[in-house]
């Protein structure tokens, strides 16, 4: 029997300190050598995932990235949708306007970060600033693999006022997911619902069973589309309502599942 985990990244296998737990590296290289698959599930964009990957060697079979955008088989792309040039362009000149506003963009060969006038290179670990102007970085963009922000001092006034815009300009162009303090965007019909079915149907061997883990609101489409998912204690209660299970730690529910 095959099975395929689904699991999300950060507050997951991945700590605020972007941490791995070494209990979760061990059950799930246990669970490839039994001869199942893991898909990391994500909002990050692959250049943030590479760092992580690297840094750690997680292991997995498939990336599901963007919130579901962009699914690749270890490093060959299987799936991509991207946000077009112009809207995109419009969401990141509404973000950039507001002080104490970050704002990301991806196209998948770069990965920007911009903040009260200030340009960043983002690796998904530091922001290191560069002299580039961001205004003309993302003009010069053909178009948008995720676009991304979050204010600086964490709390969510402007947020609420950015998705509103958002959602009534562009609601037949992309789609928002909001995971804690932080709003990713996406072309519209992605998600990380829509990236479990669409990962499903590219797979060539049969799935007998599969399986979701997440700790954030994003999760909740996977939720949907698995046979058996689970969160943390420590989320919040309505993405509890959500899972099948309550666990504290990734290699808990994997072991569970023996």
């Amino acid at each position: 029997m095959t099975r395929l985990l689904f699991c999300d990244m950060d507050g997951t296998i991945l700590d605020a300190q972007d941490e791995l737990h070494p209990k979760n590296f061990v059950e799930m290289k246990r669970w490839q050598e039994e001869g199942n698959l893991i898909a990391l599930c994500t909002g990050r964009n692959i250049m943030e995932c590479q760092s992580s990957l690297k840094r750690f060697d997680i292991p997995y079979d498939y990336l599901v990235l963007n919130n579901g955008g962009h699914i690749l088989d270890k490093e060959k792309t299987l799936y991509e949708k991207k946000i077009s040039h112009n809207v995109g362009c419009q969401i990141l000149a509404l973000t950039t306007n507001i002080e104490g506003m970050w704002s990301y963009f991806c196209d998948g060969k770069y990965n920007y970060a911009y903040l009260d006038g200030k340009t960043y290179q983002h690796n998904g670990l530091e922001n290191e600033e560069v002299s580039k102007e961001f205004h003309q970085l993302y003009n010069e963009t053909d178009d948008f693999q995720i676009l991304c922000f979050n204010q600086d001092n964490q709390e969510m006034n402007n947020i609420y006022y950015c998705l509103d815009q958002i959602q009534k300009m562009f609601f037949n162009d992309v789609e928002t997911h909001i995971n804690q303090f932080y709003v990713d965007v996406v072309p519209v019909g992605c998600s990380k619902g829509t990236g479990v079915k669409t990962l499903l149907s590219l797979i060539d061997q049969k799935i007998d069973k599969t399986y979701a883990i997440g700790d954030s609101f994003n999760d909740t489409s996977m939720f949907e589309n698995v046979d058996v998912s689970a969160t943390f204690n420590y989320a919040d209660e309505e993405v509890k309502k959500k899972a099948d299970k309550i666990v504290s730690y990734v290699y808990e529910f994997l072991s569970e599942e023996e």
